[in-house]
C-alpha cells in the first residue's frame, strides 16, 4: 500500500513557520469567527478578559497578600505565645497535670477570681465629698477671718445627702468633716472667701458596703456652714455665690454638683452656732464628671 504524503489542507504547524504569518492567519480566523459566528466570538473573548483578570489580580494581589496575610498571622501566634508563657509556667508549677488541663484549670480559677474582684470593687467602700462654697460678706476687718476661726464639730454631720436608690427608695447619707474646715480669700472677688470642707461617710453607715449601681441620684442636701460667727462681718450676714459638691466613690470622682446661689445666711452669735445651706434638685448621680 502506498502512502499519500500530499500536504492536506489546514493549518500548518510547522514550527519554522514565521510568528508574523502565524499571527496573521489567526486573526484572519479570529475574523472569520466574528463574522460568522458573532455570539460564539463575543463568549471567547469575554472568556479571555476573564482569565486575564484572575491571572493579573493572582499575580499582583493575590499571592503577595496571601504571603503578607501569613506573615501577620505568624506575629500575631508568637505574640500569643509570648503572652501566654507566663501562665503556661504557672499552671504548669501549680497544677500536677498535662499542659492543656493546667491551663484549663488556671482559666477556671482566674475567672473566679475575677468575678470576687469584680464583687469586691462594685460595693461602696469609702464614701467622700470635698465641698467648696464661694461667699461674700462686709467683712469686719480687711479680709476674710483665718481658718482657726472654724472648728470642726465631730459629733454631727456637716454635710447629709438624700439619695434615690434604684428601688426607688429615698436614703440619707450622713458625712462627717475629716479635717477642719479652711477659709480663705476668693482671688475672684475682693469681698469673697472659700470655705473649703472635706467630709466622709462614717463605717457602718448604710453607704458602707451598698451596691456602687444602685446610687441613681441625689435629691436633697444640705450642708452645715460651722464656725463662722456674727462678729466675722459688720452687718451679721453672709451672702453665697456658689456651691461645689465632688463626690469620690472608693477613691474614685463618681459625682460632681456645681450650683449658683444667691442665699443669705445669718450668722450665729458664737463659733459652737452653725447656718445651714440647703436645696432640693435631682441630680443623676455620676453628672459632672
Amino acid at each position: 500500500m502506498r502512502t499519500d504524503h500530499r500536504s492536506k489542507p489546514g493549518k500548518d504547524l510547522s514550527p519554522t513557520e514565521p510568528l508574523a504569518s502565524r499571527a496573521e492567519r489567526e486573526l484572519e480566523a479570529l475574523g472569520r469567527l466574528r463574522r460568522e459566528r458573532p455570539k460564539v466570538f463575543l463568549v471567547l473573548i469575554a472568556s479571555v478578559f476573564v482569565v486575564g483578570a484572575f491571572f493579573l489580580y493572582d499575580h499582583f494581589w493575590g499571592i503577595p497578600g496571601l504571603k503578607e496575610r501569613i506573615a501577620d498571622q505568624e506575629k500575631e501566634i508568637l505574640r500569643l505565645e509570648t503572652q501566654l508563657a507566663p501562665f503556661r509556667a504557672l499552671a504548669l508549677e501549680r497544677y500536677s497535670l498535662p499542659e492543656g488541663e493546667a491551663l484549663a484549670k488556671l482559666a477556671g480559677n482566674l475567672a473566679l477570681l475575677e468575678e470576687r474582684l469584680n464583687q469586691y470593687f462594685s460595693k461602696v467602700r469609702q464614701f467622700e465629698v470635698v465641698v467648696e462654697v464661694r461667699v461674700a460678706a462686709n467683712w469686719a476687718e480687711e479680709q476674710p477671718p483665718n481658718s482657726t476661726a472654724l472648728l470642726r464639730d465631730d459629733r454631727s454631720p456637716v454635710l447629709t445627702v438624700d439619695t434615690k436608690l434604684e428601688d426607688g427608695s429615698i436614703r440619707q447619707i450622713l458625712l462627717f468633716a475629716t479635717e477642719n474646715p479652711h477659709i480663705g480669700p476668693d482671688p475672684a472677688a475682693p469681698d469673697g472667701a472659700i470655705i473649703a470642707y472635706r467630709a466622709a461617710a462614717r463605717a457602718g453607715d448604710w453607704i458602707i458596703g451598698s451596691e456602687r449601681a444602685d446610687l441613681v441620684s441625689t435629691e436633697h442636701v444640705a450642708l452645715v456652714t460651722w464656725g463662722l460667727e456674727r462678729s466675722v462681718v459688720s452687718d451679721g450676714r453672709v451672702r453665697v455665690r456658689e456651691i461645689s459638691l465632688v463626690f469620690f466613690v472608693n477613691g474614685e470622682r463618681a459625682h460632681v454638683i456645681e450650683k449658683r446661689s444667691d442665699q443669705e445666711l445669718v450668722l450665729p452669735e458664737s463659733p459652737q452656732g452653725f447656718s445651714t445651706l440647703q436645696w432640693t434638685e435631682s441630680e443623676p448621680f455620676g453628672s459632672g464628671i
